[in-house]
């Protein structure tokens, strides 16, 4: 009878492969921001103290203005993870309600080979949570996670955005890694610049509505300030620049014809000053 010959090496290969298909197929994990409720990635990655060994983690917006959010408005967020010494990174981003740790605004990936959403439960409630995708972290010192966040459509009051990172050595696993979190407080923006129309209390008229092709604006703005009129889809971002002026405080009536360059549909139309804005729907036939 013939006797089978083992191959040692090919067993070791195969076992090695099933060893490592976690590490391998394993993207950001939902829940690991330090926020409230959560632990951080130091759960796994716990080979120094937090934030030591020199790296970083910050969060910036390029179009967020004193970290004051305007209700409604898209904003570019940036979450970059530093550390000289590493060529691959993680990140875990949250954005919650500073009264009642709550979920505040609404992701939207913008990259979608660096980053995904997941969602974490904490006492019941669902967390949606902006992670790295796998091998979307290489970087050669660093690595900057991007994103949108469309901020509540009501002034839900101070929010605050929890980040944590991860600087990784990539020897593929969670040994000799290190771990950043940040935080970042926002706050409504002010709400003086735009008031009221008359005694209806109305701040912003939008006629005719339903329109074709014609629109007329009513509003009064309380002192000089930078004035922006535009028109918005449903997710709420700026689709046509109307009007973009610094105006002197009083009433004013704006009439656009819109031409052809709104298919037909349901729009915004927003109203910025001051801080400030103010949203009315437009229906275009």
């Amino acid at each position: 009878m013939k006797l089978k010959r083992f191959y040692p090496l090919a067993i070791f290969i195969g076992v090695a492969a099933i060893a490592t298909a976690d590490i391998l197929s394993d993207n950001g994990k939902a829940g690991k921001t330090g926020s409230p409720g959560e632990t951080s990635c130091t759960n796994c990655h716990n080979s120094y103290a937090v934030n030591s060994g020199g790296g970083s983690i910050t969060i910036s917006s390029s179009n967020m203005t004193n970290w004051q959010y305007i209700p409604g408005q898209v904003y570019h967020i940036n979450v970059t993870v530093s550390r000289a010494a590493n060529s691959l990174f993680g990140v875990g981003f949250e954005a919650l309600k500073a009264n009642g740790n709550t979920p505040a605004g609404t992701f939207t990936i913008t990259n979608s080979g660096s980053t995904s959403i997941k969602s974490v439960t904490v006492g019941g409630v669902v967390r949606p949570n902006i992670v790295h995708q796998l091998n979307g972290g290489i970087g050669t010192g660093s690595k900057v996670f991007s994103f949108d966040w469309l901020a509540p459509s009501t002034n839900v009051g101070n929010i605050i955005f929890y980040a944590a990172g991860d600087a990784c050595n990539n020897n593929g696993n969670e040994s000799g890694d290190y771990v950043y979190t940040t935080t970042q407080t926002i706050s409504p923006a002010s709400t003086t610049g735009i008031k009221n129309l008359g005694p209806d209390n109305d701040v912003l008229k939008v006629y005719p509505n339903p329109t074709q092709k014609e629109v007329t604006i009513d509003y009064s703005i309380s002192n000089p300030s930078l004035v922006q009129i535009s028109v918005l889809n449903l997710a709420g971002q700026k689709i046509l620049m109307l009007l973009n002026e610094t105006q002197f405080g009083g009433f004013y009536t704006q009439q656009f014809n819109l031409g052809n360059q709104l298919a037909k549909g349901v729009y915004l139309v927003a109203l910025e000053s001051g801080g400030q804005r103010e949203l009315r729907k437009l229906i275009i036939q």
